[in-house]
This record gives structure tokens, C-alpha cells and sequence, in this order.
């Protein structure tokens, strides 16, 4: 069992979200020009930039959101819920338009909700996987839940290289 300070636990929870986000976003914008080389794609830069970094923010959400409670499964499902939430958002601000469009628009999204928040569990609870993870490669180091850059390199350093040092 993991003994690690909140304020740690969510700023693992919050990196590891971010990182995830921002390579989910730049994998999937250009993903078909690097599959796709001899066929003429327009990349648009910019966007996939702007993208990545809304994906990121997002999934820093998701992760801190997913690393809030002590109980993993309270965090799993969370984490689904905030990012089912943030689906439903981003899609009612990409089709901000009339009152009609808009009232439909949320007709559709409102029982989207369960089945978007039922696939975001999977992703969830890898994020809380590597934020247990990062508790107990901590607590096997002895040292308290740091923050730092250095925290996560002498963790896998000390989890991959020490003898017996699988975690618990």
C-alpha cells in the first residue's frame, strides 16, 4: 500500500495527463501525413499545435481529477466522468450556432454522455495505474512523494535496475 501525500499524488496525476494529452494530440494530427507520405496532405500547423495543447489541458484536468481521491476507483471513475464532460463541452462550443441547432445539438450529446464516459474509463485507470505506480516506486525509494523531474527519473531508475524491485 502506497503512502503518499495528496498534493503528490495529483501533480503525479496532473504530468502524467498532460504528457499523455499533448502526445495523443500531436500523434493524431499528424498521424496520416507520416503514414501517408506519398499522398499530398495539407498540415495544418498551427491547429494541430492548438489542438495538442487543448488535448493536453484537457488530460492534465483528467489526470489531477483522476488522482484527487485516496480510492483508485472513486479517481477511475471521476477521471471518465471529467473527460466525457469535456467531449460533451468542446462539442457544444464547436457547434455554437442557433438556438435550434444548439437545443438539438444538446439532445444528441446528453446520452452520449454514459457511453463516452464508459470508454474514458480504460484511460482513467491507466492514469491512475501510473500514479500508483509513481507512489510505490516512491515509497520502495524511501523517499516521501516528491515532485520534481528528479522524483521520476530515480524512480525508474530504482524500480527497473534494483534487484527484486518489482512493485508491491
Amino acid at each position: 500500500m502506497m503512502n503518499m501525500p495528496d498534493r503528490s499524488r495529483r501533480i503525479a496525476g496532473a504530468g502524467l495527463g498532460l504528457a499523455l494529452g499533448l502526445l495523443y494530440g500531436l500523434v493524431s494530427g499528424y498521424i496520416n501525413s507520416i503514414v501517408m507520405a506519398g499522398v499530398p496532405l495539407r498540415v495544418d500547423t498551427p491547429a494541430i499545435l492548438a489542438d495538442a495543447i487543448f488535448a493536453g489541458l484537457g488530460a492534465l484536468a483528467a489526470g489531477y481529477i483522476t488522482a484527487w481521491p485516496q480510492s483508485s476507483l472513486k479517481g477511475i471513475l471521476g477521471g471518465a466522468g471529467a473527460i466525457a464532460l469535456f467531449g460533451v463541452v468542446r462539442s457544444l462550443i464547436n457547434q455554437a450556432g442557433e438556438a435550434e441547432s444548439f437545443f438539438r445539438t444538446v439532445l444528441v450529446l446528453i446520452p452520449s454522455f454514459l457511453p463516452s464516459a464508459a470508454f474514458s474509463l480504460p484511460i482513467t485507470a491507466l492514469l491512475r495505474l501510473g500514479v500508483n505506480w509513481y507512489g510505490d516506486a516512491m515509497s520502495y525509494t524511501g523517499r516521501p512523494g516528491c515532485c520534481g523531474w528528479d522524483a521520476w527519473a530515480s524512480a525508474c531508475w530504482c524500480s527497473a535496475c534494483s534487484p527484486g524491485a518489482s512493485p508491491r
